[in-house]
């Protein structure tokens, strides 16, 4: 070999390696999934659903490319889901909240289109404060996760909790009613202009036990028949409550309302009737909203309602499986004898020495029996010897075939089908192939019917296609409590045989349900069972001879058959998400009186500009937070620290009088807390009983 061959053939070698490394990459991962899917395989049969879940995503991970690993992981998992989420149930049934809840984690992380698992998952953190006396006991629909209702007493929204103290408030007959109006005013620092329309009197009287100075004014307000209108945060001005005040006074807001589930003309029908014809209520339907024009106490009316109706909708996962099982046997032992006379033949030579089959006669048949004259008696000649036909045709009986056949058959037949539809709509399923069916034959005008059969040139099939497979079809409704109700039209056909003219006209098996149950979520109901039993016993002999004991089996052959089959259709419906359904919904809102709409409070004057207040001494306290050693705290002081309460997590505002003393020592690295001096109040006889208002 010349040396300069030698670097040439390390090169090729080099490169040759380089291209086949991809190829025995692919090939060693392909093993490595191979391995894992037969694992996953195994784990799956066992319904070991997590376990087969792992191993299939090793081998998806290990060939992107296999749809069949895919299809395996798709469904491995949400069968996991649907393991640990009956886990879950069993464990939160058992009082162990915790492992419900770690299963129910679970269960979502394996679905995470699983809502309902996330709404369980919170109720079991509220079932767990419960036990540890954090909370108070709540009952919950184990189904769906939604709080029930303890009883069917109407409840309104707990009132906010406010600063001022439960007290008497007396006021003697006598006393002037723009007087106590202003008096009141002046405890809760609220400005107050009077309408025109203000119908003052002299000969007023008020007392009040165990009630808020704001509270005391919605009372005083309501008996005289008044009503405010806010002029900003802690200014109001009253004026006599009819409709042409309000109609001149109020002050109308507008407000979209983006609904996302609900639906649009519904949802405006709703809040059209509470909030009444004099309300503008439109409809956008490019951004599936509402605009409201109406009161701050009519919008939030309408922002209840909303709430409560926007729900996301049911959706439900139904597993459809068919169970069927076949079995048939027959038996058939004996002498058959030829129902039908058979042609006799004979071969002879032409001419030309070639040989050829003539006819020479027909044979005996059962229902004609003596066969003596219908035989040439060339043919007795040559079958004289023989065992079946020859020997029948001498004796006059038709020809005969010995039958020992005995046969047995099993089937199963198992279908399973998963089914994810929405609450209320119709979905099908249909998985199988369309089979050609002729239903007719058209002639060409002119043509004779003698003359198209013998040229398909003048005539043409008219052609059907018929789905022919399991087609499922279901519309579930899911209600509240965590039942569905399916409407279900299953319908399972195959092709039996085909017919002797042609391929065009087969023979289908066909097995159809309707049916409409109401099934609990995650329990297999079974809505149909056919059980199927059949035997036949046949028997085709010469009269007389074939019903003797033993001779009768050489004339006759007895033919014995059994068929039974079992057909059972199950359902079982998991629902995936349901409609969230808080504490809030079975509240009952004020949406005003009969001739009125809704109006807001005193209370929630005084409670909205406390906490803008508030709000806003935080918000200067972040932006100018004083020196370290600048904020000085007496001992005889106490210290209240500013609460912001927030609408998802209502905080109670404590009065002064109930702050908890904190010691001066511990407070010097406060710098946001706010001194108020131990002042406690003085209350003469002439005026209410009501502590005056602390400085902001």
């Amino acid at each position: 070999m010349k040396p300069s061959s030698l670097p040439r053939a390390a090169l090729a070698l080099c490169l040759s390696f380089c291209l086949c490394l991809p190829t025995m990459t692919v090939v060693a991962g392909g093993k490595n999934g191979k391995k894992n899917f037969k694992e996953g395989v195994k784990h799956e049969n066992t319904e070991q659903w997590d376990l087969a879940a792992q191993q299939y995503a090793l081998a998806v991970a290990d060939e992107p490319d296999n749809a069949e690993y895919r299809l395996r992981l798709v469904r491995a998992m949400q069968m996991a889901s649907l393991m640990f989420a009956a886990r879950g149930d069993l464990l939160a049934a058992r009082g162990d909240y915790a492992g419900a809840y770690n299963a129910y984690a679970r269960a979502s992380t394996y679905d995470s289109t699983n809502e309902t698992m996330r709404t369980k998952m919170a109720r079991m953190i509220e079932q767990q404060k419960v036990q540890i006396g954090l909370g108070e006991t709540a009952n919950y629909n184990p189904r769906t996760g939604n709080p029930i209702p303890t009883s069917n007493e109407i409840r309104t929204p707990p009132a906010r909790a406010r600063s001022e103290a439960m007290q008497r408030i007396e006021f003697n007959e006598g006393a002037s009613l723009k007087v106590v109006i202003n008096t009141l005013a002046r405890q809760l620092n609220l400005n107050v202009v009077f309408d025109e329309s203000f119908k003052d009197t002299n000969k007023f009287s008020l007392l009040l036990n165990d009630v808020s100075p704001a509270k005391a004014f919605d009372i005083l307000l309501q008996q005289t028949k008044h009503i405010f209108e806010l002029m900003d945060r802690r200014t109001i001005m009253i004026y006599a409550d009819n409709p042409p005040n309000r109609q001149r006074v109020e002050r109308l807001l507008v407000k979209t309302f983006y609904l996302s589930n609900a639906d649009l003309n519904e949802t405006r029908a709703i809040v059209q009737a509470n909030l009444g014809s004099q309300r503008q209520v439109n409809v956008s339907k490019q951004l599936n909203a509402l605009v409201v024009r109406a009161t701050p106490a009519e919008l939030a009316v309408a922002q209840s309602l909303i709430d409560s109706l926007d729900k996301n909708r049911s959706e439900v996962v139904i597993d459809v499986d068919i169970y069927e099982v076949s079995n048939s046997t027959s038996l058939e032992i004996g002498n058959q004898i030829a129902t039908s006379g058979l042609t006799t033949t004979k071969t002879t030579y032409d001419s030309d020495g070639n040989p050829v089959t003539v006819t020479t006669g027909t044979s005996a048949s059962l229902s004609n029996l003596g066969g003596l004259g219908r035989a040439t008696v060339s043919a007795l000649a040559g079958n004289i010897f023989g065992l079946g036909g020859g020997l029948g045709t001498v004796i006059g009986l038709p020809p005969s075939s010995l039958s020992l056949l005995q046969s047995k058959g099993k089937s199963r037949l198992l279908a399973s089908t998963q089914v994810h539809a929405q609450d209320g709509e119709q979905n099908q399923t249909v998985v199988g192939r369309s089979v050609p069916i002729r239903t007719g034959t058209n002639y060409l005008s002119g043509t004779s019917t003698t003359t198209s059969t013998n040229n398909n040139n003048y005539s043409f099939d008219n052609i059907q296609y018929r789905d022919v497979g399991l087609v499922i079809d279901v519309t579930p409704t899911i209600t509240n409590e965590g039942y569905v109700q399916v409407k279900m039209k299953l319908e399972s056909s195959n092709v039996e045989a085909t017919g002797t003219d042609s391929y065009l006209t087969p023979t289908f098996t066909k097995r159809s349900l309707t049916t409409i149950s109401r099934i609990q979520d995650g329990v297999a109901a079974v809505v149909a069972c056919v059980k199927q039993d059949s035997k036949g016993n046949s028997r085709a002999s010469i009269p007389i001879v074939g019903m003797m004991p033993i001779l009768g089996r050489l004339f006759s052959a007895p033919k014995e058959t059994s068929s039974q089959s079992d057909i059972v259709i199950t359902v079982t419906p998991h629902i995936i998400r349901a409609p969230e359904i808080t504490p809030d919904d079975h509240l009952a809102h004020l949406s005003g009186t009969q001739q009125a709409g809704a109006t807001q409070t005193i209370e929630e004057v005084v409670y909205r500009a406390q906490t803008e207040e508030d709000q806003e001494r935080r918000a200067i306290a972040r932006r100018s937070t004083p020196p370290a050693g600048e904020l000085r705290i007496e001992a005889a002081s106490r210290v209240v620290f500013p609460v912001t309460p927030t609408p998802s997590d209502p905080v109670e505002i404590q009065p002064a009088s109930l702050a908890e003393e904190v010691p001066a020592a511990t407070l010097r690295n406060a710098p946001r807390a706010e001194v108020v001096p131990a002042v406690r109040p003085v209350t003469s006889p002439a005026t209410p009983h009501v502590p005056p208002q602390k400085n902001n």
